[in-house]
C-alpha cells in the first residue's frame, strides 16, 4: 500500500504541476480515502488539507470536490478529538 500512495502522490504532484486540478484531486482523493480506511486519519486530514487548497486555487469547477473534503475533514477532525476545528470546518460548507 505504501508504494502505491507515494505514487499517487508523486502522479498528483506532476498532474497539480500541468495545471490538471480535477486530476490531481482524485488521486488526492484515493490517497486520503486509503489512509482512512487503514486508519491512518491524522495522514487523511493532512491530504484533505491540500485537496481543500487544490480546489480553492483551481476555482468553481471544483466546488463540489472541495466541499467534498471539507466535509470528510469535518470527519477527520471529530475522530481525532479535535471538535473545535470540525466545527469550524463545518461553517466552511455554509
Amino acid at each position: 500500500m505504501d508504494d502505491d500512495i507515494r505514487t499517487k502522490l508523486r502522479r498528483a504532484d506532476a498532474l497539480l504541476r500541468e495545471e490538471r486540478y480535477a486530476q490531481a484531486v482524485g488521486l488526492h482523493q484515493a490517497v486520503a480515502d486509503a489512509f482512512t480506511q487503514g486508519g491512518f486519519v491524522l495522514k487523511a486530514v493532512a491530504v484533505l488539507r491540500q485537496i481543500i487548497d487544490i480546489t480553492e486555487r483551481a476555482g468553481p469547477e471544483l466546488a463540489d470536490a472541495r466541499r467534498h473534503a471539507l466535509r470528510e475533514l469535518a470527519q477527520g477532525y471529530t475522530a481525532l478529538g479535535l471538535t473545535t476545528d470540525a466545527a469550524e470546518t463545518r461553517r466552511r460548507l455554509d
